[in-house]
């Protein structure tokens, strides 16, 4: 009695192609993956980032705020001295630098798609690889960041005695312009506080 033809010729092309095809995709699918994870992973970086340039801005107008009421040695402070220096964040706009120098930043400038031509507003790199800082800067040293920054002042209606500051920051990822933005509200401590609202019970 013969036995069945036992064929040992080992893999044929097709079943190769199958392995190799199988393999490529395990190899590739966890690639995209990981690609996907780093760009998501420098999105949230740079939300961050911008995040705490937007609340420096507004810590910059309020220490600008207290400086300004602090007194000098010279005489009585003037109780309208709260807002000296800042007029350009009250018109269109301003990008304050760590010296407490509030430059003109208007719309225009914020909006240019050329991160590096956005003028005041442009927030650049100054120091070295391992304590690099974000400022106004210097326009010839120093290198462009991907962050802008644009600050406002505007007065509240029926409130004389305070104003609403809102920073906006914008960075430019992946040919999209994303935005953090955020606002409070500043009082100047040498006017009398608001009158208080009676509510009855």
């Amino acid at each position: 009695m013969i036995g069945p033809n036992k064929n040992k010729q080992g893999f044929t092309l097709i079943e190769t192609f199958v392995a190799v095809l199988i393999l490529v995709f395990a190899v590739i699918a966890p690639l995209g993956l990981l690609a996907r994870a780093i760009s998501d992973g420098n999105f949230a970086k740079n939300q961050v980032i911008a995040y705490f340039l937007a609340q420096e801005g507004i810590e910059l107008v309020i220490n600008k705020r207290d400086n300004n009421i602090a007194p000098s040695g010279e005489g009585e402070i003037d109780p309208n001295s709260w807002l000296n220096d800042m007029a350009p964040c009250s018109a269109n706009g301003c990008n304050p630098t760590l010296e407490l120098e509030f430059r003109a930043c208007s719309n225009t400038d914020m909006e240019a798609v050329d991160y590096g031509g956005r003028g005041n507003c442009q927030l650049y790199l100054t120091g070295n690889e391992d304590a690099n800082t974000y400022s106004v800067g210097n326009f010839n040293t120093d290198t462009p960041s991907l962050f802008s920054r644009q600050v406002k002042i505007s007065d509240i209606v029926g409130k004389p005695g305070q104003r609403l500051v809102t920073s906006k920051v914008i960075w430019s990822e992946k040919n999209k312009i994303n935005k953090t933005e955020i606002s409070t509200i500043i009082q100047n401590l040498l006017s009398p506080p608001p009158s208080a609202v009676e509510v009855e019970f």
